[in-house]
C-alpha cells in the first residue's frame, strides 16, 4: 500500500509536521554523515546545521557513499544543511529554539522528554559534545543503554532520536 504522500504528490512533506532541527558538531567521519544524509532523505524531515570543522552532506566522501547506496546526485545535494563555527553562533541564530544535547550519561531520557517543534537536537562527534558546549545546552538528553554500552555512534542517535521525535509529532500517520 501507497502512501498518501506517494498517492499524492500535492502534498509537501514540509506541511505535515515540524521537521527534526539536527546540529552535527565537529563529525567527521565520512559514514556518519553520510547515514545521517540516507536519513533526511528517508524521511524527508530532517534540517541539519553543521558546526565547526564537521563534514556536510556535499562533501565528497559522504556524497559518493551515499550515491553508492542507490540516492541521485540532485538528491544529496537537495538536502537541507546549513553552516556556522560555533555553538554560540548556532544560539544565536536561532533565539527562539531550546539547544538540546545528546550526551553518553547524566541527561534525561529523551523517550520521556517534552519536544518541542523548535528544539535543535544537538550531537557531538567522536568525542561528543566538549563540557564547554553542554553548558551551553537549554537541556541534556541521554539514550538508555545497558552497563556494558560506554558510547552509541552518532547515526544510530540521529536515527532512534529523529524517527521519535517524528511518531511523537504524528509524522507517520500523516503520510500513510
Amino acid at each position: 500500500m501507497k502512501s498518501q504522500l506517494l498517492q499524492n504528490p500535492e502534498i509537501k512533506r514540509e506541511h505535515l509536521v515540524p521537521p527534526v532541527k539536527l546540529a552535527l558538531v565537529y563529525l567527521n567521519k565520512p559514514l556518519d554523515v553520510a547515514l545521517t544524509a540516507q536519513l533526511t532523505i528517508a524521511t524527508g524531515h530532517i534540517e541539519t546545521t553543521f558546526v565547526g570543522k564537521s563534514m556536510d552532506y556535499k562533501h565528497k566522501k559522504v556524497a559518493d557513499k551515499v550515491a553508492s547506496w542507490g540516492f541521485s546526485k540532485e538528491s544529496i545535494k537537495s538536502l537541507p544543511e546549513d553552516k556556522v563555527q560555533t555553538v554560540t553562533e548556532l544560539i544565536e541564530r536561532n533565539p527562539n529554539s531550546r539547544l538540546i544535547g545528546c550526551v553518553v550519561s547524566g541527561g534525561s531520557n529523551p523517550f520521556e522528554f517534552d519536544w518541542s517543534d523548535e528544539d535543535i537536537l544537538v550531537i557531538g562527534g567522536a568525542n561528543g559534545l566538549s563540557r564547554a558546549d553542554q553548558e551551553l545546552m537549554d537541556g541534556l538528553v541521554t539514550i538508555p543503554t545497558t552497563e556494558a554500552t560506554s558510547f552509541m555512534t552518532v547515526s544510530n542517535v540521529v536515527s532512534a532520536l529523529t524517527y521519535h521525535i517524528l511518531t511523537q509529532r504524528g509524522l507517520w500517520n500523516k503520510i500513510r
